[in-house]
């Protein structure tokens, strides 16, 4: 996998798309694999994107219970570009507060102005929300807060320059 992320060329971005694809979710290969496909998002942004939407859907829908690999793959499918505005979507409801504000951050670059009223609900109720608990071994919450509220602003900036 090593080797892989460090080929050039969409040739060896297409065999990592096909190993993440092919390895079980939730499996330690299937991460690596996620996580070797991650470092090379530019040349999948730049010549993979139709091949790599349905695998990129299908992972975040399944690895939805390793944070480290989730924010891979939010990084990752937010390189895409606006194809990807539907499959970080959902991840503005994710159970962990650092892969929702991964998602928030991409949608804010992705000027995916329908993400505003969930953005806007979980930053408005983080006080009691709990996945902006302190946890350990876990980034602090305040921080991922205020990633999610400064994705709010770009948007609500892109809202109403639209009108």
């Amino acid at each position: 996998l090593t080797v892989l992320s460090r080929t050039r060329g969409a040739a060896s971005a297409r065999d990592l798309l096909a190993l993440v694809a092919y390895f079980p979710p939730l499996t330690p290969a299937r991460a690596a694999a996620i996580g070797a496909l991650a470092r090379k998002r530019d040349e999948v942004a730049a010549a993979l994107v139709p091949q790599a939407l349905p695998v990129l859907r299908e992972a975040l829908r399944t690895q939805t219970e390793d944070p480290a690999t989730m924010t891979a793959l939010v990084g990752l499918a937010a390189a895409l570009g606006a194809p990807a505005e539907d499959l970080l979507l959902p991840l503005t409801s994710h159970p962990d507060a650092e892969v929702l504000a991964d998602a928030a951050q991409g949608l804010a670059r992705l000027h995916c102005v329908k993400a505003l009223p969930a953005l806007e609900a979980a930053a408005s109720g983080a006080m009691s929300d709990p996945r902006f608990a302190p946890k350990p071994g876990r980034p602090d919450p305040a921080v991922l807060l205020e990633r999610v509220q400064a994705a709010v602003a770009d948007l609500r900036r892109d809202r109403d320059a639209r009108r």
